[in-house]
């Protein structure tokens, strides 16, 4: 019988754990090879437009809801304004970049100008 187990940690790492190849092989040395096998990590910079907080009334309850979907979705690991709200900061887990950007160009505040520039770049967390 094969048995594929996932679960998710709340930092949003995703592991797979598949049977072993021998009956030697360990839960931990399965999470270790897999781990190795991780989506991608990516990083979201950008910037706001002025008055930010008062322009983004009207769009703030869909931007919110995407942003729920994503995480649930396990995609979206983090996301938020700096103090000021003069940029944004965000941490995703995909494939590809291009699936990360789909979701940032898809998102209400880049449609509407609330985010007014965005850059994604591959992240690797070392600690």
């Amino acid at each position: 019988m094969v048995v594929v187990l996932s679960y998710h940690l709340e930092v949003g790492l995703r592991v797979a754990l598949a049977p072993a190849r021998s009956a030697l092989c360990t839960g931990t040395d399965r999470v270790e090879a897999l781990h190795h096998s991780a989506m991608a990590r990516f990083v979201l910079w950008g910037t706001y437009c002025n008055d930010a907080l008062d322009k983004r009334t009207p769009f703030r309850e869909e931007h919110l809801a995407g942003l729920k979907r994503q995480k649930q979705a396990g995609t979206l690991i983090t996301l938020g304004p700096t103090e000021g709200s003069t940029h944004v900061f965000g941490i995703y887990e995909a494939d590809s970049r291009e699936q990360v950007e789909a979701l940032v160009k898809g998102d209400i505040y880049w449609r509407e100008g609330i985010w007014t520039a965005v850059e994604i770049h591959g992240w690797i967390q070392a600690f």
